[in-house]
């Protein structure tokens, strides 16, 4: 019997290999005669630059960068021959915060173009950006500055990299933009498809977790329009616009970045199709699934690209948490969910047992399909 297992990290808890290792081991437990070929995943968030990474082989770069809050952080990203793979998180993350100091007046994404500018010095041209976990709200104001923009008030004064200060935005200066830039193109790994501004836009949705006041979010919002109106006004209601924090906008403005689904992008360069093929059974799974798995995260990404490359293979979702309303994701694909927690306990107590929890469960499946076997394949798949 083939297994497919392709999951994404469990937030906080475990990485998407890690994932991997415990299915894997819950697997050969009740099939020791098994294949299995393990494809950690990851949507352009948190992991992705790593599980890129591994996948293809590639350097991991480390510099130092701007963190979020003007401090000096390390932080990493891939290089495959030109192509760069960055997580925005490694120069701004929400981690290099805690939320006593968490001010989105204060972050800004300065770091983020030391990481570019690294990386353009290295002889990187094509960029594949995960946008998520950012601690800023600044419209990527920083991120523009570090590559080269100047932002000046109205009196020709130069402005510094803080989100205040866009509210004496009059004049925007690219002819000093890192000259490397016009031989690289971007490709935004992203799921977010809110636009810059508004309620559904980067201060009013994503601001709260970034640790803005209710009476916080008209004001962010209203700089971040008075800034998106100067920079490029027929961006700001593109989807992705909004995302971490503004930045998906300044890299459409600036960088001439595409969007494209994160998923997609890290199952295209994983060559997810290929490996899933005359697969029997897919196991995949996040820390919490619940309906809006269907809008192109991880595991509803794998399970597409699965049962397109093996019609026939059962799909099984294994999940922290389990919510409402899981119709959808059985309508598009799915066999099965399961959640690993196997009994009353805190939240600390699953996440420390959540490595034993993936593989007693894997096992439990799997001898569950073992016992079930000529009801599920098909005369002629392979069998244990």
């Amino acid at each position: 019997m083939r297994f497919l297992i392709a999951p994404d990290s469990f937030k906080n808890c475990l990485s998407a290999e890690e994932v991997c290792d415990a299915i894997a081991k819950g697997i050969l437990k009740a099939a020791p005669n098994s294949e299995i070929i393990k494809v950690p995943m990851a949507d352009g968030g948190e992991g992705t630059t790593s599980v890129i990474a591994k996948a293809l082989g590639a350097d991991i770069i480390h510099c130092t960068v701007t963190g979020p809050l003007q401090k000096k952080v390390t932080a990493f990203y891939a290089l495959d021959h030109s192509t760069a793979i960055i997580e925005v998180a490694q120069a701004c993350g929400i981690t290099y915060t805690t939320a006593k100091n968490r001010n989105p007046f204060l972050a800004n994404s300065y770091g983020v173009g030391e990481l570019i500018n690294d990386a353009l010095d290295h002889g990187a041209k094509h960029f594949i950006i995960g946008l998520g976990g950012s601690a800023t709200n600044d419209g990527g104001f920083g991120m523009a500055q570090a590559l080269g923009v100047r932002f000046y008030d109205q009196n020709n004064t130069l402005l510094k990299p803080a989100v205040t200060a866009l509210a004496a935005l009059a004049r925007i200066d690219t002819s000093k933009l890192n000259p490397k830039l016009a031989q690289a193109d971007f490709k935004l790994a992203c799921d977010v498809t809110s636009p810059l501004t508004g309620h559904k836009g980067a201060s009013f949705v994503f601001g709260p977790q970034k640790g803005a006041q209710p009476d916080d979010l008209p004001k962010l919002d209203a700089l971040l329009k008075h800034y998106g109106t100067l920079v490029a006004p027929e961006l700001m209601s593109c989807p992705g616009a909004g995302a971490a924090g503004g930045l998906g906008f300044a890299m459409m403005a600036f960088l001439k970045a595409k969007r494209t689904s994160g998923a997609v992008l890290v199952a295209d360069t994983v060559s997810l199709f290929q490996k899933a093929q005359k697969c029997d059974v897919v196991f995949t799974g996040e820390g919490s699934t619940d309906f809006q798995t269907a809008f192109g995260k991880t595991p509803m990404v794998t399970v597409q690209i699965a049962k397109k490359a093996s019609p026939n293979c059962l799909a099984i979702g294994l999940s922290g948490h389990l919510g409402d309303d899981l119709t959808l994701l059985y309508e598009k694909g799915f066999d099965a969910f399961f959640s690993i927690v196997n009994g009353p306990q805190t939240l600390d107590e699953a996440l420390l047992k959540g490595a034993d929890n993936l593989t007693q469960t894997a096992e439990n499946i799997t001898r569950l399909i073992l016992s079930q076997q000529s009801k599920y394949f098909k005369k002629g798949q392979n069998q244990v």
